[in-house]
């Protein structure tokens, strides 16, 4: 490393240039309003900037690809025209802001595919927006001392407001170069989407690492691991061995009384076929690699995956995926099953979502089990969730539902002294581990929730990674007390993540 590595990243897309070309857009298509043309130059730069800055967020948020959004979405001038039509009636015609900005932000969530996207851009662009359709004595107050996307917008309408004694620049240009920091975190993204921007498009690292390998294709990020026929004849062995040593699981009925137990059979039978597919289909993609066979196309994809160190689709279309490699896959199989057999013999006292190949019906089969036991109606039952105190170790089941361990929150963190989500600072880990989280149901008539505090409704996946936080594969939903509005969670991607090295 006699080189060293100087970590200044270019960024290809500059956030400075994309904001000032969409103002200027912005500001095209808005002054055709009389209304918003015949204001005072302070006014009018309100109005427009947070539009402007609305469409080039999400522009420069898809840079970060998987770190910001599912899928790619192609956002341009068309949508920031779309929503300057519909925003000009709206402030003539002074409705309600909050209302109003998610009429306007639905131009550009249209364009999403799943519900966390959509939730994504409409916090953000409801966050800016209302600020816009606000009076000015929204902007200056302390409501906006948040660390959300609406403190960027309060900044940039501060600097125009105190910089009057610069003749030298425009109003707007006063505003970019208050911009100092234009990282991730400045974006509501978390330092992890600025560490694989950097690593894949600084053009200084890519030739620094060079140096330092010696040779360019030492550092082309290659898997060559299982690109050949020869690797998979001796992989394929290999997991055969992985799945010998898998434990059995006993024999299990349909025809229990208890939603618990029906729950648990079929989590059996999900193993069991599950490991049936995987033996046969290695068998028939070991004979194809030999050249005895031709394998469908289906198989072929399977092949694929295994050369790539991937775990076929196939084999996760049946439960949530982690989005773990193949050999990790295969071997916390083992500790899965090992764990299900203990919760076969007695139920412990607190239980792993990550131990089940279907964890999103675990909450039903909970209120369910709950009605059955007290002969309650399942519709007249809903779910309570209570974060225990830190360092709270359950020795026994709770009396009624269950304690969930493994959880992990991800870019925030869990305040254990007054049981509240806070902001997670720069310095502090990018996750927390979380305490005991109590599973409890509850009547719907007889228990409301403390409304002292903001709730925000935490997706909950069996993956750490924030790709994997689509829509099919998230498992529930927890109210987690906040002292902040729950778009400011949105906007920072907060989730937590469920994992068996945790539990």
């Amino acid at each position: 490393m006699q080189h060293g590595l100087r970590v200044t990243c270019e960024m290809t897309i500059n956030f400075k240039t994309t904001l000032q070309k969409s103002f200027r857009s912005s500001a095209f298509l808005l002054n055709s309003s009389r209304a918003i043309s015949a204001a005072q130059t302070d006014e009018r730069f309100r109005r427009i900037m947070p539009l402007a800055l609305f469409h080039a967020l999400l522009v420069h948020q898809s840079y970060y690809g998987d770190h910001a959004f599912n899928n790619y979405h192609n956002w341009d001038l068309a949508d920031l025209s779309a929503a300057a039509d519909i925003f000009k009636p709206l402030y003539l015609k002074n409705c309600d802001p909050i209302k109003s900005s998610k009429m306007i932000s639905q131009v550009y969530s249209d364009h999403c595919t799943t519900m966390n996207d959509r939730d994504v851009v409409e916090a953000i662009g409801t966050e800016l927006l209302k600020i816009s359709l606000e009076g000015p004595e929204y902007y200056q107050s302390e409501e906006l001392s948040n660390p959300g996307v609406a403190s960027l917008l309060q900044k940039l309408l501060k600097t125009n407001e105190s910089s009057v004694t610069n003749k030298d620049k425009t109003n707007l240009q006063r505003s970019l170069d208050s911009l100092e920091d234009v990282s991730a975190r400045t974006f509501c993204l978390s330092d992890v989407a600025e560490q694989c921007v950097i690593a894949s498009k600084s053009r200084i690292l890519c030739t620094d690492m060079v140096h330092v390998t010696g040779a360019p294709e030492l550092f082309m990020k290659q898997n060559t691991l299982f690109s050949s026929h020869q690797n998979l004849e001796t992989l394929i062995p290999q997991l055969f061995d992985i799945l010998q040593d898998l434990p059995r699981l006993p024999l299990t009925s349909k025809d229990e009384i208890n939603p618990m137990d029906i729950y648990f059979h079929y989590e059996v039978v999900g193993y069991k076929t599950l490991i049936k597919q995987m033996t046969a289909e290695l068998n028939l993609i070991l004979r194809e690699v030999k050249g005895e066979i031709v394998v469908s196309k289906d198989l072929f994809d399977v092949k694929n995956s295994l050369s790539n160190d991937e775990v076929p689709k196939s084999w996760l279309k049946d439960f949530c995926p982690s989005g773990l490699g193949l050999r990790v896959f295969v071997k916390e199989m083992n500790l899965k099953m090992k764990m299900l057999k203990t919760y076969l013999d007695k139920l412990p006292p607190s239980v792993n979502l990550s131990v089940f190949l279907r964890p999103d019906r675990f909450m039903d089969v909970v209120l369910q089990h709950h009605a059955r036991k007290y002969f309650k109606q399942v519709t007249d039952l809903k779910v309570d969730i209570q974060v225990m105190p830190s360092g709270y170790e359950a020795s026994k089941a709770p009396k009624t539902g269950v304690f969930l361990t493994g959880l992990t929150i991800q870019n925030a963190l869990w305040d254990t002294s007054r049981s509240i989500l806070t902001e997670n600072f720069p310095g502090n880990p990018d996750s927390q581990e979380m305490p005991l989280v109590w599973i409890n149901p509850v009547n719907k008539s007889e228990h409301s929730m403390d409304v002292k505090n903001d709730v925000f409704n935490c997706p909950l996946s069996c993956s750490c990674d924030q790709a994997m936080l689509r829509d099919e594969n998230i498992i529930y939903h927890l109210p987690l007390p906040s002292l902040q509005s729950s778009q400011i969670w949105q906007q920072k991607h907060i989730f937590i993540s469920s994992s068996l090295s945790n539990g």
